[in-house]
């Protein structure tokens, strides 16, 4: 699913209550791409922001990152959450407080992770576009467990909300 050039988002609250599927080689991911890469602008200066990124070899462990043009090549900059039970186990909700100088993570309320605005090269701070997809294998990904021949990732909702006025959703 991916809502380029039919809605973006710049700021606010970002949620999604998913289920992550079950399986080694399993990659599923809730994340942003910068509106402007649309528009010829490259990754990563368009900028990247991943509200959630499973593997299904660590299927008790989530992470979120965002890429830049200043970002360690490959890693980015963001935080890991640790349940201790399996995340395919249930749906949880994923989320990010995005605001002008900050992105804040959260999984079921829980705050994660932190990434304040690091120096004048952010490029957080224009249109979004959402993304959620399930990949197999891959670099993240690894290797496909064998007699693995289907997976799913489900969600029930993704949701948008402004913070305290701050956040808006543009319809193309």
């Amino acid at each position: 699913m991916k809502t380029a050039r039919n809605l973006s988002f710049q700021y606010g609250r970002i949620e999604a209550r998913i289920k992550m599927p079950q399986g080694v080689g399993t990659w599923p991911a809730f994340w942003m791409l910068g509106g402007d890469l649309l528009d010829g602008v490259p990754w990563p200066e368009c900028g990247e922001i991943d509200i959630m990124e499973f593997r299904g070899d660590i299927p008790d462990r989530t992470t979120a990152a965002i890429h830049g043009p200043t970002t360690p090549p490959g890693s980015g900059l963001g935080a890991a959450f640790l349940s201790y039970d399996s995340l395919s186990n249930d749906y949880h909700t994923y989320a990010i407080d995005w605001l002008p100088d900050q992105i804040d993570w959260y999984v079921d309320g829980v705050l994660f992770g932190n990434q304040a605005k690091v120096d004048r090269d952010w490029v957080f701070d224009h249109e979004f576009y959402l993304i959620m997809n399930l990949a197999m294998g891959g670099n993240l990904g690894g290797p496909i467990e064998s007699g693995l021949n289907k997976a799913s990732m489900s969600f029930d909702w993704i949701r948008f909300s402004s913070i305290n006025g701050v956040g808006e959703v543009i319809k193309r």
